[in-house]
């Protein structure tokens, strides 16, 4: 039933289409029947044929036309159809198709275009965009990013690069240096950095010094020692045992010694003399010229500056600037630091007798732990040491133990 309504429409149309064409084709034999036979004959058969084809009109459209359809319609579709596709295919594709576009190209960009986005914007925005973005995030971060620095490095290295700096450096000497020193000036964390770096730069500088002096020692007292005919002083602590860095030895030698008195007496000599011409002009401003016994008492008062001096510096910490200088320390014979009695009597015999203390360095080559007369009088010896060196090493007593 379907089938058969579904054709209807198209057989009805067939039909008239089928009539009028039989129609034509039987008055053309009439025409000619009746040329042979008559007048009466010819409108027999006129009236016959008209007939006829009134007969065969209901069948041809409900019968015979849709067969031939059906038949043709696989020619058509296999056949015809693509062949008439092929030949108006190259005529389509360059002329109806560019005339179509360039006709309906400003109504799309005008009207339709704006339209299809305003209403995909939202799909886009909250779909369509970020699923793309995700999916080329990792191509992008793999391949096309370092190609892409990889390319551009030499223009912005030697055209980009120069250009940003000279335009900013204006702006950054005016403003942004100022602020970074103050706020290096103002942080503490900086300012205890800065102070450290600057007590390490010290302190590996007076390190160099120190090992400097530790050679000369060892030199000099190598050629005093040859000059009498004696060997090299040699040592040799167990394995466990090793000497200071670049020092051979525990005790401090002739150099060392002599560079830190000839500091310490011209420095503190200096500062007593200055302070002492100080306080006489103070007290001459004052009283007027002073009386001799008082510029003998201001003068030996000056002069015992100098002794206790070196005996507070012995007891308190072991050593006077001069000796932290030149990387040396006083002590006794196990290596700890004098009493206040031994440092008095050491620095007061020092001063009083300095031409026999001099005089009596000369030991120090010779002698064992490089001790010199004064250090023999008074039980001390003078050791190198290095920065937060304990005084009571067990290190430095084995050395010694080795190099007597």
């Amino acid at each position: 039933m379907t089938a058969e309504s579904d054709r209807t429409p198209h057989r009805a149309g067939s039909g008239g289409f089928v009539r009028r064409t039989v129609e034509g084709a039987f008055d053309a034999t009439v025409g000619r029947v009746t040329d042979r036979v008559g007048e009466t004959a010819r409108e027999v058969t006129g009236a016959t044929a008209r007939q006829v084809v009134d007969d065969l009109e209901p069948y041809l459209a409900a019968e015979t036309i849709p067969r031939i359809v059906d038949a043709l319609v696989p020619y058509l579709t296999e056949s015809l159809v693509p062949e008439v596709v092929d030949g108006v295919s190259g005529h389509i594709a360059e002329q109806t198709v560019p005339q179509v576009i360039s006709d309906a190209t400003p109504t799309l960009v005008d009207q339709n275009l704006p339209v299809i986005l305003e209403q995909l914007r939202p799909y886009l925005e909250a779909e369509l965009v970020p699923a793309i973005v995700d999916a080329l995030i990792p191509h992008i971060n793999s391949t096309v990013a370092p190609q892409v620095v990889d390319a551009m490095m030499p223009t912005i290295r030697d055209e980009l690069a120069p250009q940003i700096v000279d335009a900013l450096m204006p702006k950054i000497r005016q403003e942004v240096v100022p602020q970074i020193l103050d706020d290096i000036v103002d942080d503490p964390k900086v300012r205890a950095l800065i102070r450290e770096q600057s007590q390490g730069m010290i302190l590996d500088t007076l390190e160099r010094l120190r090992q400097a002096l530790a050679r000369a020692d060892d030199v000099v007292e190598r050629i005093l020692r040859r000059v009498v005919g004696k060997r090299p002083r040699e040592i040799d602590p167990p394995p466990a045992v090793q000497p200071l860095p670049s020092r051979h030895y525990v005790n401090a030698g002739l150099v060392s010694r002599g560079l830190a008195l000839a500091v310490d007496t011209l420095g503190v000599g200096f500062l007593i003399n200055a302070g002492v011409s100080s306080f006489v002009g103070l007290l001459e401003s004052i009283f007027g010229t002073l009386p001799n016994w008082l510029m003998a008492i201001v003068l030996m008062l000056g002069f015992s500056v100098y002794p206790l001096y070196l005996a507070l510096s012995w007891t308190l910490v072991g050593k006077t600037v001069a000796d932290a200088i030149t990387g040396q320390r006083l002590c006794d014979r196990k290596g700890r630091r004098i009493g206040l009695v031994r440092a008095l009597v050491r620095a007061w015999a020092q001063v009083l007798f300095a031409p026999i203390w001099l005089t009596g360095m000369i030991t120090s080559p010779y002698a064992r732990a490089r001790r010199v007369l004064l250090d023999m009088l008074t039980g001390c010896e003078v050791r190198y040491f290095v920065h937060g060196e304990s005084h009571d090493d067990p290190r430095r007593r084995l050395l010694a133990r080795e190099e007597k």
